[in-house]
């Protein structure tokens, strides 16, 4: 299944997430924890409107989305 990532494109593409897909439903992007790159990979810690923490990983213009705690809401 595909993951959807809305993001805001200031002077560089795909800045930063403002919003994505996830398990059929969109979830917001409230905050910002931890932003860092790697070697092929923009990365995103997030905590979504629904209270969870993401991950969301940009590498080669795909976005991959980990929920880092989806049993605790």
């Amino acid at each position: 299944m595909g993951r959807t990532v809305e993001s805001y494109s200031g002077c560089r593409a795909d800045e930063a997430p403002l919003r994505f897909m996830w398990d059929g439903r969109k979830v917001a992007v409230r905050r910002i924890a931890r932003r860092w790159r790697e070697p092929h990979a923009e990365c995103f810690r997030v905590i979504g409107d629904d209270g969870l923490n993401y991950e969301l990983r940009l590498s080669d213009g795909r976005w991959v989305i980990r929920c880092r705690n989806h049993a605790t809401r």
